[in-house]
C-alpha cells in the first residue's frame, strides 16, 4: 500500500498495554529515514477435492505484518526502538542515569506503528465534520480511494491522486463549508465534535507560531480532558455582564461559534458567568495562543513567527453582539488555512 512521502510522512510509535490493542493515546512521533512496513492477507488455492472439475474459491490466508524502518540513532528517539528490541532497561543512578539493555528477555513489549499521510486525511474530515457530510459517505469514499492508494508508487502518483481525490472532494465541499461555518453554533454538531472543531484552530494557531513540537503536532493533546468550550459571554450572565454586552437580538447568539473557545478546564472554572472586562485578564492565563489573543496579541517583538500567526486575528477591548460576529467571520477565513 502507498505511503506518505517526504514532507507528508510521519511515524507515530506507541506501546501497547494489551497485545493486539492499539493505543488510544500516547502515540510519539518519530523521525526515521525509509520504511516498508505493512499489512496483507494473501489468498490461498483450495486443495479440497470432490466438488467437481472447478476448483473452489480461493480462501484468505493469516494476516502478514511486516517490513523494515531504518531509523537514525538519536539521543530523543533511539532508546524506544531499543526498548522494543530488548525490553524495559534497567535503570541505576541519579544525574546522569544509566539505562542497561540486555537481550534473551523471554517477555518483550509490542507496540502500534503508524505510518500515514496524515495531513490530508484530517483536513478532509475537518471539511466533512463542518458541512455535516454523512459518515456513510466519508467511509464509502475512503474504502474506495484505499484500493487505488496500494497502486501508487512514485511520489507523482501519490501527487496526482491528492489532487485527483482529497483536493477535489475540498473543493466540490468549498461554498457550503464557508456558509456553514458562518452559521456554525454549539448546537450545530454534537459536544465532541464541536471540541475538535475549536481544537483544530487552536492547534493551527499554536503549529504556525510554535513549530512542531510535543505539545503541538498532536490533536489529542487539545481534545484532552484538560480542556473545556468557554461561553465568552456566558449562557447565564449575571446583570453587570448582561449590561456591558448589551442588547441581544436572538437568543443563539450565545452558542454562535464566535462567542466560543477552547481554555483550560483550570481557567474555566474561574471565568463563570462574569463579564468580558473580568474575564479578559483571565484569558491571559492560558498557554493556548489563539485564547491569550482574544483580548490582546502577543507582544514579542517585530515580524516574528509569532506576529505572523496572529496577524489575521483580531483582538477585542469589548464584547458585544457586532464581536461575536466579527469574530465568528475571521475564524472563517481562518477554517480555510485548518
Amino acid at each position: 500500500m502507498a505511503r506518505a512521502h517526504g514532507a507528508r510522512a510521519q511515524m507515530a510509535l506507541a506501546f501497547e498495554t494489551v497485545y493486539g490493542t492499539p493505543p488510544a493515546s500516547g502515540y510519539r512521533l518519530m523521525p526515521f529515514a525509509r520504511t516498508t512496513l505493512g499489512a496483507e492477507r494473501p489468498l490461498l488455492n483450495s486443495e479440497l477435492l470432490g466438488y467437481g472439475r472447478d476448483p473452489l474459491a480461493p480462501i484468505k490466508d493469516a494476516v502478514t505484518a511486516d517490513g523494515e524502518v531504518v531509523v537514525p540513532i538519536d539521543v530523543e528517539a533511539f532508546g524506544f526502538w531499543l526498548k522494543a528490541a530488548f525490553g524495559s532497561p534497567t535503570t541505576t543512578g541519579t544525574t546522569p542515569k544509566t539505562l542497561t539493555f540486555q537481550s534473551g528477555n523471554w517477555t518483550l513489549p509490542s507496540m502500534a506503528i503508524e505510518v500515514a499521510m496524515a495531513a490530508e486525511v484530517q483536513n478532509l474530515f475537518f471539511c466533512y465534520v463542518i458541512t455535516r457530510e454523512p459518515t456513510r459517505d466519508f467511509e464509502r469514499n475512503f474504502a474506495k480511494w484505499a484500493t487505488e492508494l496500494r497502486s501508487i508508487k512514485s511520489d507523482e502518483e501519490l501527487d496526482a491522486f491528492i489532487v485527483a481525490r482529497f483536493d477535489r472532494a475540498k473543493a466540490d465541499l468549498a461554498n457550503r463549508f464557508d456558509d456553514s461555518m458562518g452559521r456554525l453554533a454549539l448546537r450545530s454538531l454534537q459536544l465532541y465534535r464541536f471540541q475538535y472543531v475549536l481544537a483544530k484552530f487552536t492547534q493551527q494557531v499554536d503549529l504556525l507560531a510554535y513549530g512542531e513540537t510535543e505539545g503541538t503536532r498532536w490533536l489529542g493533546n487539545y481534545v484532552s480532558d484538560g480542556y473545556e468550550v468557554e461561553h465568552i459571554f456566558p449562557q447565564t450572565p449575571n446583570a453587570e455582564a448582561a449590561a456591558e454586552f448589551g442588547p441581544v437580538s436572538d437568543p443563539e447568539e450565545v452558542q454562535r461559534l464566535g462567542n466560543l473557545v477552547l481554555v483550560e478546564k483550570s481557567i474555566n472554572t474561574s471565568l463563570g458567568n462574569r463579564p468580558y472586562s473580568e474575564k479578559r485578564p483571565v484569558h491571559q492565563q492560558s498557554k493556548l495562543l489563539l485564547t491569550r489573543a482574544l483580548s490582546e496579541l502577543p507582544k514579542v517583538g517585530a515580524n516574528t513567527r509569532i506576529d505572523r500567526a496572529v496577524a489575521s486575528i483580531e483582538p477585542y477591548s469589548t464584547w458585544n453582539e457586532g464581536a461575536v460576529h466579527q469574530r465568528q467571520r475571521s475564524l472563517v477565513t481562518l477554517a480555510r488555512a485548518v
